[in-house]
């Protein structure tokens, strides 16, 4: 290691040694277990009489990832949106729930966790229950949108994308033209289905295409049940494609075109309330590692820590390679 290399290490070590013994509070928050709880703590987003709206938010890619990785961006956390709703409904200050809703979709466990969850808050606390869909609330932001009990779409909201999508890649002939050959071992023909190593045999296509059958039929029943419509309705406009919000008008799949405020109007109305505070939940988490390199802004502007999107670009990435392939209420673009 040459005297420059040296020379950087030595400041990056020192810059983060300042870091943490220098600004003992700062550091406290970032590594407390007492941080992370405190971001479910309720702050008042808007003032005004003792009757109060819980307002919550969902955005980004809806998929259960666990707790905050060391360099995680922030992002949705599926576990920390459920406790949230649960206060939310529970919590008998609050008298109507408003939802921000600002997702491509995800996986259809968590998106149908969290319908099941709201139809099941929705029925022990009879509270409205108003979704605001922002710039997309496409497949799964539809799916957990539908049992609202009222839906207002900004015009130039992307919605609908009503359906099921496995994706996958298939590197079979590149692999023969480069003499790259596949030695997975496997108890059945059907154990490697969708392995990008291996051509798809119509039979394993046709049990791919069953289970994706089936969970479009569970969506298309959520749609049916939550918009009031008859499911040959909903099969007329549940073919994949996105609507714009007057669109989605048009179609039955919302109730309303206009911004936030229209939500927040809509559930006070349900609720038989007043000019009533609003409440929000804090639901952004990152993990420790950004949130400690980001606060130095030496480290943030040298190494980009501040990018969230190409992080969190990176972590998809990451996902879909451990992961593989598996079904997805999403809008694919």
């Amino acid at each position: 290691m040459n005297q420059k290399r040296w020379i950087a290490t030595g400041l990056f070590v020192a810059i983060l040694l300042m870091q943490v013994f220098l600004l003992p509070t700062t550091t406290a928050a970032l590594f407390s277990r007492d941080a992370d709880r405190t971001r479910d703590n309720v702050v008042v987003y808007r003032e005004g009489q003792e009757d109060g709206i819980a307002f919550l938010r969902l955005e980004g890619m809806i998929l259960d990832v666990g707790g905050a990785a060391p360099f995680s961006p922030p992002g949705y956390q599926h576990q920390r949106f459920l406790r949230q709703l649960e206060q939310a409904f529970s919590s008998p200050e609050y008298k109507a729930v408003v939802l921000y809703v600002n997702s491509p979709g995800g996986g259809i466990y968590e998106s149908d966790e969290i319908y099941q969850k709201i139809e099941s808050l929705k029925e022990e606390y009879n509270k409205p229950f108003v979704v605001y869909m922002s710039r997309l609330a496409a497949s799964g932001g539809y799916y957990v949108s539908a049992p609202a009990d009222w839906i207002v779409a900004n015009r130039n909201t992307i919605t609908g994308s009503i359906g099921v999508v496995i994706s996958g890649l298939n590197v079979a002939e590149l692999m023969e033209r480069y003499g790259i050959k596949d030695q997975t071992i496997a108890s059945g023909e059907n154990k490697t289905i969708l392995s990008p190593f291996q051509e798809m045999q119509p039979e394993q296509r046709a049990i791919i295409q069953s289970i994706v059958d089936e969970s479009y039929g569970f969506f298309v029943d959520v749609v049916a049940k939550g918009r009031n419509m008859d499911r040959d309705q909903v099969m007329a406009v549940a073919d994949g494609r996105v609507y714009s919000g007057y669109q989605a008008l048009e179609n039955g799949l919302v109730d309303e075109i206009g911004f936030l405020e229209t939500a927040f109007l809509a559930a006070a109305e349900q609720a038989g309330l007043q000019d009533p505070t609003i409440y929000t939940f804090r639901a952004d988490q990152q993990g420790w590692m950004l949130r400690l390199f980001s606060s130095v802004p030496v480290l943030d502007k040298v190494f980009g820590f501040g990018d969230h999107a190409a992080i969190g670009f990176t972590s998809e990435l990451l996902r879909r390679g451990t992961e593989g392939p598996m079904p997805m209420y999403l809008w694919e673009w």
